[in-house]
């Protein structure tokens, strides 16, 4: 049996944007470039291909990362807001759903919760890290196949989106210091993984934060792996730096290292940003063979055995 990886969004986000995306190739009244000119001749063209290659929009990727520092700095934490299943489209104009937890109650009323969610009382159709990704990962698209202009128009709909969100979250008296005063009180009432009841979906495991109890940000879970043999969660994936598609770590955590915030809106672990980036990097895709999978978990947990109590 081989071991099981649980797949990320981005290539779906990108499958649902594809038609919009191809609009966005070209804005209205936009010269075309000639064909002739741009296309790489004889030889170059052939090693073109072969690699795969284009190249990368970089202003905008550029863009792209300031747009992300800008968010970080204004401390809203969207990516705290957690919901059910899916995107929220019921197929018809229903009210939209309050943002509820894992169990199902409404955000800001959990049982053993030290504090109340500050976006309660903001009534969002889908979680704005769900939104705002899939814009995010469109817009990368784009750069990575040269698309300047059409990189930069997904991005100018991600800005306007991102201050759509901040407004709601403005004009429901929320201020970026109840949330960091919230998101300190949830790390602090985290509870290891192992003790907390009832089931954990992937939906409330992925695309979360990973942070130590000093709420320094430790990166992105975007994978879990599931030991083949038990049938459990043996690793998450935590995705750490790269630019925007470029260059990212993918650093595994064993599971049963991490706790869960009572919202389960952030994850937990006892260790310093230094600790991560001296973890052995891994590729998600080879745990997919015995061998990998074997070799892999060696040195995860030959790491981790040395390093698990720092932070």
């Amino acid at each position: 049996m081989r071991p099981t990886s649980l797949i990320s969004r981005t290539a779906f986000a990108a499958f649902c944007l594809a038609p919009w995306m191809a609009a966005a190739q070209t804005a209205p009244g936009a010269s075309q470039p000639n064909a002739a000119a741009t296309r790489p001749s004889g030889g170059a063209a052939q090693q073109q291909a072969r690699a795969g290659q284009q190249d990368v929009a970089q202003q905008c990727l550029k863009d792209l990362q300031a747009f992300r520092d800008q968010v970080g700095q204004d401390g809203y934490w969207l990516s705290g807001y957690r919901r059910g299943y899916g995107w929220g489209w019921t197929g018809g104009l229903a009210a939209a759903p309050s943002a509820t937890t894992p169990g199902g109650a409404v955000a800001g009323a959990t049982p053993g919760s030290t504090a109340a969610a500050p976006w309660g009382n903001v009534n969002w159709r889908m979680a704005p890290a769900r939104a705002l990704n899939a814009l995010q990962n469109a817009a990368v698209v784009m750069a990575q196949r040269g698309n300047e202009q059409g990189c930069q128009v997904v991005l100018n709909e991600l800005r306007g989106s991102y201050d759509q969100y901040a407004k709601d979250m403005r004009d429901a008296g929320v201020k970026p210091g109840e949330v960091n005063s919230y998101r300190t009180q949830q790390l602090a009432a985290a509870r290891p993984v192992a003790q907390m009841q009832g089931g954990f979906r992937a939906d409330n495991i992925t695309d979360t934060d990973l942070r130590n109890p000093q709420d320094q940000y430790l990166g992105n879970i975007r994978d879990v792996i599931v030991n083949p043999s038990s049938g459990q969660i043996s690793y998450v994936v935590v995705e750490r730096g790269g630019f925007l598609g470029l260059g990212e770590d993918y650093v595994a955590v064993p599971w049963k290292q991490l706790s869960a915030t009572p919202q389960m809106d952030a994850f937990v672990l006892k260790a310093k940003p230094e600790t991560l980036e001296q973890a052995p990097k891994v590729d998600p895709e080879s745990f997919a063979s015995a061998s990998g999978y074997s070799t892999q978990t060696q040195q995860i947990d030959k790491f981790w055995q040395q390093h698990g109590q720092g932070g």
